[in-house]
């Protein structure tokens, strides 16, 4: 593997895709959706799922390392926009809880649904869930400390500089 060298590649292009939403009242918050974000944020300070900093540490670079201002929660798997488009036979057969349009609509707000990201992790356009490829999104919460799967052309060198001295184990040099 030392002949192989760490590589920049152009993101997949969504150019010309275009995704197709049910029609939809005004997204509003639920009261489901408040007591699952106040549960898994405020009461539990569950980590964010990726980078590991909870809301009583975001004040604590040493447990902050993406600079994260807020926690946030994501509806994950199933994003409420696509809720009508949504069959809850299919969806009751991964999660029995689910029977009925009704008991849908009440995961989907719940916190087998939920996941918690901090902002950086959630909306940054490097590296948010809302922004990077599914097989990106999947990786990233596995990386190296400092590794850096994503971000601009401008910042190429530096992050494959450090993505190299990690792979090869020098990660004390960094």
């Amino acid at each position: 593997m030392a002949d192989l060298a760490a590589h920049a590649q152009k993101a997949e292009s969504t150019e010309g895709l275009e995704e197709f939403y049910p029609a939809h009242p005004p997204r509003s918050t639920t009261p489901e959706y408040r007591a699952t974000h106040k549960l898994l944020v405020d009461t539990l300070d569950t980590p964010c799922r990726d980078c590991g900093v909870r809301k009583s540490k975001l004040g604590d670079p040493a447990h902050n390392p993406l600079g994260a201002k807020q926690m946030e929660t994501h509806h994950w798997p199933l994003q409420r926009e696509f809720a009508d488009a949504l069959d809850p036979v299919k969806v009751g057969r991964e999660f029995p809880e689910v029977t009925d349009r009704e008991s849908m609509n009440k995961f989907i707000d719940s916190p087998k649904n939920m996941l918690v990201l901090c902002d950086v992790d959630h909306r940054s356009k490097t590296r948010g869930i809302h922004h990077i490829d599914e097989a990106v999104e999947q990786a990233k919460r596995f990386l190296l400390d400092g590794y850096v799967l994503t971000g601009m052309k401008a910042d190429e060198a530096r992050a494959l500089a450090v993505d190299e001295k990690l792979t090869a184990g020098e990660a004390d040099q960094i």
